[in-house]
C-alpha cells in the first residue's frame, strides 16, 4: 500500500476525491459545499476531527438506544445500536480502522514518513473529509425527501438509498469478493470504484431499485459522463490528443 499512498497525494486543498470518486454527484449543491470540508480537514487535524464529531452527532447517524425491560415491563437498561445510517450501510472512512479507510489511502506507513508525511495525512483528511461529509448530506437529502413519515421508514428503501450514496462515492460492495477486499486492493489500484462504477450502470434496470433512488442512479450517470466529456473537450481545445 506505500506506493500507492505516495501516489494518492492532492494539491494543497484540492482532493480528486470530487472528480473521481464522487463524479456521480458532481456539481450538486453538496457537492460545492463538501469543497469546504475538504479544506478545513486539510487546515488542521482538529477541524476534520469537528467534522466527525458533527457527522456522528447528525439525526441519521447518531447512535441510538434501545431500552431493556425486566419481567415488570420496567426499563433496566439502554442497549446501544447502530444508527440508522449504519444500519442501512451508509460507509464513511474511519482511519481508526485499515478496513474501514479509503482504499486510496490506506497506507498508515506513508503518513509517517519524516517531513512528507505530514503533508500526505493533510491530503488524507481532505479527501476523507470531502467523502465523509458529502455522503451524511446526500443521505439526509434523499431520507427526508422519501414519501415516509419520520420514526417508521421502510428498510428496504433506506438500503437502496444506503447502496446509491455508496456506490456515487466510490466506496460500494464487492459482493462474495469482500473478504478479500484488502488483497485485491494490492492488485487492483481502486476494486471498489471499478465495482462502483458498474453497479451505477446496472442498478439503474434492477427492478427492486427504488423509482425515486432509480432516478438518482439516471442522474449520477449523466453527471459523471457530462463531467469526464467536458474535461476531454477542454483537452482537446488545448491541443491533447483524445481517444
Amino acid at each position: 500500500d506505500l506506493p500507492v499512498g505516495l501516489m494518492s497525494v492532492d494539491a494543497p486543498f484540492m482532493t480528486s476525491a470530487a472528480f473521481r470518486q464522487a463524479s456521480p454527484l458532481a456539481f450538486t449543491k453538496d457537492w460545492f459545499k463538501a469543497w469546504g470540508a475538504a479544506a478545513r480537514s486539510y487546515g488542521s487535524q482538529k477541524a476534520y476531527d469537528a467534522l466527525e464529531a458533527e457527522i456522528k452527532n447528525s439525526k441519521y447517524f447518531k447512535s441510538r438506544y434501545k431500552p431493556h425491560y425486566n419481567a415488570k415491563g420496567e426499563i433496566i437498561k439502554y442497549k446501544e445500536v447502530p444508527s440508522i445510517a449504519e444500519e442501512a450501510g451508509v460507509k464513511l472512512t474511519d482511519f481508526s480502522h485499515f478496513s474501514n479507510r479509503e482504499e486510496m489511502i490506506r497506507s498508515r506507513l506513508a503518513e509517517k514518513l519524516p517531513g512528507y508525511g505530514r503533508i500526505i495525512k493533510a491530503s488524507n483528511r481532505s479527501y476523507a473529509g470531502f467523502l465523509n461529509s458529502l455522503r451524511k448530506a446526500k443521505f439526509e437529502q434523499l431520507v427526508d425527501q422519501a414519501d415516509w413519515a419520520y420514526g417508521s421508514k421502510d428498510e428496504s428503501k433506506l438500503k437502496d438509498i444506503a447502496e446509491f450514496i455508496n456506490n456515487a462515492t466510490g466506496r460500494a460492495s464487492l459482493g462474495k469478493l469482500e473478504p478479500a477486499a484488502n488483497a485485491l486492493s494490492t492488485a487492483l489500484w481502486s476494486p471498489r470504484l471499478l465495482a462502483s462504477r458498474i453497479k451505477m450502470a446496472t442498478s439503474i434496470f434492477k427492478p427492486s431499485v427504488d423509482p425515486k433512488v432509480r432516478m438518482e442512479y439516471i442522474k449520477g450517470m449523466t453527471r459523471s459522463i457530462g463531467t469526464w466529456w467536458g474535461f476531454a473537450g477542454l483537452a482537446g481545445l488545448a491541443g491533447a490528443s483524445i481517444n
